[in-house]
């Protein structure tokens, strides 16, 4: 199976790694989201409010793209701990800046063939993510379980 293929979702996130940016706007969409004008604005009602921060915080734990977000963020960042340097350095001029090819970056980090780097480096990297991932994600759910319980 094409590695593109089968991990794709993964190189895209690695191109997006830290998530900063992306953190960042989804807490504004949350904190601030755009609503169109309504011209029964001003008019009172008996309806209970929630207090703002308290509806900002149950939209922020509830929501699923910031979630999938600080995931990968985090899956990513312990993956790169484990990672050794040069491996880490192959991976991302390729994958991250693009500036390199897998047959450069093997030639110049890894001092290997093309072949041996996708079976030795590339694959192993990125189904390491993959069940990071699944970790993190069962993780996060057993805790949320055991909370409520």
């Amino acid at each position: 199976m094409n590695l593109r293929s089968r991990y794709g979702y993964l190189i895209l996130a690695l191109k997006q790694y830290p998530f900063e940016k992306e953190i960042k706007e989804r807490i504004e969409e949350i904190e601030v989201p755009w609503k169109p004008t309504d011209p029964n604005t001003g008019i009172k009602s008996n309806k209970v409010m929630t207090p703002k921060a308290l509806a900002d915080i149950i939209k922020k734990e509830s929501d699923p793209e910031l979630h999938r977000l600080e995931l990968l963020r985090e899956a990513i960042s312990t993956i790169k701990i484990l990672t050794p340097e040069k491996q880490w350095a192959a991976i991302k001029e390729v994958y991250i800046d693009g500036t390199l090819t897998v047959e450069g970056a093997s030639i110049k980090y890894l001092h290997c063939s093309k072949s041996l780097a996708y079976k030795e480096v590339i694959e192993p990297f990125f189904s390491g993510l993959e069940k990071k991932i699944y970790e993190l994600s069962v993780n996060t759910k057993i805790n949320i379980n055991l909370e409520k319980s």
